[in-house]
Formats: structure tokens, sequence, C-alpha cells
């Protein structure tokens, strides 16, 4: 199992004791980056099969289904997909979400890598829609520099990567009583319901936001740019703005893990939602 298919896979494989040390894993990392700009001048595809098969990913040999591969890929156009990477750095590139940036970032060149050695491997068979593959290939490659680029502009990167393969520190799981409160914020966001305090709440925080950040930008702390939006639900001012608009609705406050539950649900659903 390669490194990030522990990171991304069940809690189990998280679980459990790595095999290798803090230099190891680092080696592993340096190595991978060396290996991105060699792709580019691979002389053919069992060379570049080989530079893909690092220690971070490793992919069964069970069959890819060539026509599943080419609808997961061109799901989103590769405009979509260099924007959504560039949305992460405006949501998480700051000191409060620093290892959920690295993290995001992570999954990236994990569903990258993934994404090259299936492409690979189903090229080397003489595929139908070749040069259709060929052109997810390339692509792939172009989105794993820009991942790269917002990777190196991240001081120390390696020491978050090695905390979070190593289960030093994990992404929070909601636990039941938050499940319970997405559930509620899910129904309040889609109008499915409109009574009941977690209603109120969602909705006034969310119909506070344009607001807020208007006045923040006539303060200077803000700057008015197409993800504005996405970079104030992740600053702490919306952790502020939430908790005064509880303030508002009702006389006794909610707890801290209450709050905390709803400002990680709302930032959750504001990054899928509001894309």
């Amino acid at each position: 199992m390669g490194l990030l298919d522990r990171l991304f896979g069940s809690e189990e494989a998280l679980a459990k004791e790595i095999a290798h040390d803090d230099e190891a894993i680092v080696k592993i990392w340096n190595e991978y980056l060396a290996s991105v700009s060699k792709k580019a001048a691979a002389k053919d595809l069992t060379e570049l099969k080989a530079l893909l098969e690092t220690e971070l990913v490793e992919i069964g040999e069970e069959e890819t289904d060539e026509e599943e591969l080419i609808a997961d890929l061109s799901a989103l156009e590769h405009s979509e997909r260099v924007r959504h990477i560039e949305k992460i750095r405006r949501c998480l590139g700051y000191p409060e979400t620093k290892f959920k940036h690295a993290h995001a970032l992570l999954a990236q060149i994990h569903h990258i890598l993934s994404s090259q050695l299936h492409i690979v491997r189903l090229l080397l068979k003489g595929p139908k829609d070749a040069a259709r593959l060929e052109s997810h290939l390339k692509q792939q490659f172009e989105l794993e520099q820009v991942v790269i680029g917002e990777v190196n502009q991240i001081p120390s990167f390696h020491k978050g990567f090695l905390a979070l393969v190593k289960g030093k520190h994990v992404i929070k799981q909601m636990d039941a009583k938050e499940k319970k409160l997405e559930k509620m914020m899910r129904k309040a966001l889609l109008e499915e319901t409109t009574e009941g305090i977690i209603c109120e709440w969602t909705h006034t925080v969310f119909d506070s936001i344009a607001q807020r950040i208007d006045e923040l930008a006539m303060e200077g702390v803000l700057d008015d740019h197409p993800n504005v939006g996405f970079e104030f639900v992740n600053r702490p001012e919306f952790v502020d703005l939430a908790k005064e608009k509880i303030a508002e609705l009702r006389k006794r406050p909610v707890s801290e893990s209450m709050l905390n539950a709803f400002v990680h649900l709302f930032r959750e659903w504001y990054s899928h939602v509001m894309d």
C-alpha cells in the first residue's frame, strides 16, 4: 500500500503502523518530486510507467474499464479542475487550516497519480480510444504541475506531509452529534425545513456573508476576487460571524464544540455547493 493510499483509504488503513521512519518518508516524497519533471521527457510508455510506480500510490493489477475511466476524467472540464485547485489555496491557505490545506493538495496528487497509472496501463494494452487517453494523460500532467506549484508555496510542506501520513495529525471526522447537526443544516440549506434554531442560524449566517465581506473589503482585510466568498468562509472572521448570529438568536450561548461543528460543516457545505 502506498503512503497516499494509506492516507486516503479506510480508518483501519491509517491506524496501521507505518513501516517507514521520517527520513524514509521524506525520501519517498523527494523522489516523487524529482520524477515529475522526468515524465515529460520519458522516451516511451514503459519508462513512463516506471516513473509512475512510486511508493506514494499503488494500484492493483485488476482490469481498468476504458470507457469508465474516460467518462470519469471527462466529468469535469480541465479548466474546472485547475480552478478547483486554485480554490483550495483560497479556502485553506491560512495557518489555522494548514493541515487541511496539505491534506486537500495530497488528495489531488493521489487522484492524479492514480489516473496517470491507469491511463498508462491502458495505453500499453493498445486501447480503442488511445487519442483521448493520451489527451487526458497530458491534462493530468498539467494538473500535477499546478498542484506542485501550490505545494511549493507552502513553507515546510514536508512536515505537514509527515504528520498526516504517520497519523500524528488526523483530519477530523464527524461524530454522531455532528452528523445529526449536518443533517439538520443540510435540510435548512436545501430549504427542506424552515423551522428550528439550526435552520435559523444557518440561514442568518448565509444571508449575512455578503454584507460582512463588503465590510471587511472596506477595511482592507479582503480583496475583491472571484473566490472571496470561499476565502471569507474559511477565515477566522467567519467564526466570529457564526458566534455573533447565534448570540442574536438565543439567550443561552452554544457550546464551543457546537460552534466548531457548525463552522466545520458550513465550510464543507459552502465549498461543495457554492463551487
